[in-house]
This record gives C-alpha cells, structure tokens and sequence, in this order.
C-alpha cells in the first residue's frame, strides 16, 4: 500500500467521524436553545401574572376602605331614616374581589349601595347636610379617584399580559402552560358621579 492511500484513508476516516459529531451536536444544541427560550418566555408570563395580582391588591384594599366607608354612610343614613330598612339590608359584603371578576361584581354592588343611599339622601335633606355625612361623601370621592387609579395599572398590566398571550411565539407557551387572555376590569361609570 502506498502512503497516500492510507493518509487518505485516515483522513476519510476523521471526516466520518466529525460529521457524526456535528449530526448529534446540532440537534442537543438547538433543543438547549429551545428549552431555554420556552422557560425565558415561560418566566415572562408567570413574572406578568404576579404584576397582575400584585396591582389587583391594591384595587381590593381600595374596595375595603370603600365598603368601610359605605358602611358608616348607612349607619348615618339610618340615623335619618329608620324606617328605609330594605335599603339598609341589601348590602353585600362584597369586601373585595378574589378574581378579576368578582371584584367587578364587588365594584357594581358597591354602586348599587352608594345609589341607594343617594335616593335615601334625596328624601332627606337633612342627611345630605349633616357635617358627618359630607365627610363621607368627600371620603368616597377620594376613594373612587383611589379605585379608579388602582383599575387603571391592573388594566394596564391586563393589557400587557393579553398582548403576550396572543403574540406568537409566545402563545405557544401560554397554550401549553393553559394560560389565555385575562379580563379587564370593567370601566366604572356609575361611580364616577358624586355621592
């Protein structure tokens, strides 16, 4: 055999065994790639639903203080107008919301107290003058300019979530985690008038 040959042989050989490397090192590599991109995505999403929650606290603890409020309207107003018992009664104690939801139907039974007791008021002046009742209708005022700041940053952050939910590729990720689009809280316009 001559020199050459086996050089080339050898060669063949080292060749054959580099593109059995490359065929096996390629596939691992680009599934690292994937799997690291699918938990980088994976974390934005869980990072997103923990800003959600974060900001839905502080929408409850508005709500808290609101319904506290309301609760010492009515006990004024039941001063004035004992014999308005229903209206009294109807108050859920809708504190705060647990989901999105809730805490909409949490706001909406707030409204509907606080309009209850502006139609009490309207039967009796002399409620709505009373210094202690002013001093409740001005801590309701704050508190749905508190509320309705609070709604805004938990929308905002609603809104950067569903972006993210329904922007491929990154809905593969929220698809196989289970995760879609989350539900905004909904505008209050019953409470932006005066008490």
């Amino acid at each position: 055999m001559d020199v050459s040959a086996l050089t080339l042989g050898k060669e063949l050989r080292a060749t054959g065994k580099k593109e059995e490397l490359h065929m096996v090192l390629v596939p691992i590599i680009l599934i690292v790639i994937v799997l690291v991109w699918f938990i980088g995505q994976s974390n934005m999403l869980n990072r997103y639903m923990v800003i959600i929650e974060e900001s839905k606290k502080t929408v409850d603890i508005t709500l808290v203080k609101r319904f506290d409020t309301i609760s010492e309207m009515l006990k004024v107003a039941k001063a004035y107008a004992k014999h308005e018992e229903k209206v009294f009664t109807e108050l859920v104690a809708l504190r705060q919301g647990g989901s999105i939801q809730d805490t909409n139907r949490a706001i909406a039974n707030q409204n509907d107290v606080l309009a209850q007791i502006r139609m009490v008021g309207e039967n009796y002046p002399e409620l709505l003058s009373s210094k202690q009742f002013l001093n409740l209708q001005s801590e309701i005022v704050s508190e749905n300019e508190d509320l309705a700041a609070a709604k805004r940053i938990v929308n905002s952050n609603v809104r950067v979530f569903n972006q993210a939910v329904v922007s491929f590729p990154t809905s593969l990720v929220a698809g196989i985690k289970g995760l879609g689009k989350v539900d905004f809280l909904h505008e209050d316009l019953e409470g932006k008038r005066e008490v």
